[in-house]
């Protein structure tokens, strides 16, 4: 598989937001930066439904382009929108498009909340940061649990981050069928037009795995130097952090088994 094909349009890499877009679509770009297409990153394809203008017009640019584009297709609302009104025969038809999707679903759930408390602690951004500082992080969290609110879906206008006056379990409960609704989406798209997959887990922590998404194109070995750098937690059994009942929201889902 390769993901840039100068006789297409352009690449578009669709995927579910937690699910590792962000670096392979800084990957591609890289790539493109040392071909010699002239190209546009479209970054993240967004819908603002307050605009008022028509998401046709909004995607304007994504059809009419006649650079070579590159777009990460993430969100929901735009992924709904596109499949909707048939728009993705023609866009597999016209572009590289690739299905990404990430094997931990439980992951692609609890790490926005860590992620955006380390944020909030000042850590993330760093350019060096400390095992003793993460280890700092990892105590404070295990004593100061994150509450449950702080599990989101992640994208623009997302209903679970503006209203949470509902019972917690009903807040969790309905956004993870409103989730797992979003997998299968794009499980269906993926499948129905044939798109091929990779996953996070394959190229995560494998730079070599990434070299070979891009076998047609000349490139510098160093070309992914900054695209595999990855946040040092002292643990990834991310679901210690949260609220106990959490837990047992999840558990119920099947998305916690008794060995975590």
């Amino acid at each position: 598989m390769n993901l840039i094909n100068a006789d297409k349009k352009g690449t578009i890499i669709l995927s579910h937001y937690r699910s590792g877009g962000s670096q392979l679509k800084l990957a591609t770009l890289r790539a493109l930066e040392e071909s010699s297409i002239d190209f546009i990153d479209l970054n993240e394809i967004n819908l603002n439904i307050e605009s008022g203008i028509s998401f046709d017009k909004q995607l304007n640019e994504l059809l009419t382009s006649d650079k070579y584009v590159l777009t990460l297709l993430n969100n929901p609302l735009a992924i709904n929108y596109i499949h909707t009104t048939k728009m993705f025969k023609q866009l597999s038809e016209d572009f590289v498009i690739v299905g990404l999707k990430r094997k931990d679903k439980l992951k692609t759930l609890l790490s926005l909340g860590v992620w955006e408390e380390l944020i909030h602690q000042g850590i993330y951004g760093k350019k060096n940061i400390t095992e003793s500082e993460m280890i700092e992080f990892h105590n404070n969290l295990l004593e100061n649990k994150l509450p449950y609110h702080t599990i989101h879906l992640g994208w623009e206008s997302n209903p679970f981050t503006k209203n949470i006056k509902n019972s917690p379990r009903f807040y969790l409960n309905n956004l993870l069928k409103v989730y797992f609704d979003e997998c299968r989406l794009l499980d269906d798209i993926i499948s129905e037009f044939n798109i091929p997959t990779i996953y996070y887990e394959d190229y995560e922590y494998n730079s070599s795995y990434l070299k070979k998404l891009f076998s047609n194109v000349k490139i510098d070995n160093s070309f992914t130097s900054d695209t595999d750098m990855k946040i040092p937690y002292h643990s990834r059994k991310f679901e210690q952090y949260y609220e106990p009942f959490v837990v047992d929201i999840l558990k119920d889902w099947g998305l916690i088994d008794d060995e975590h």
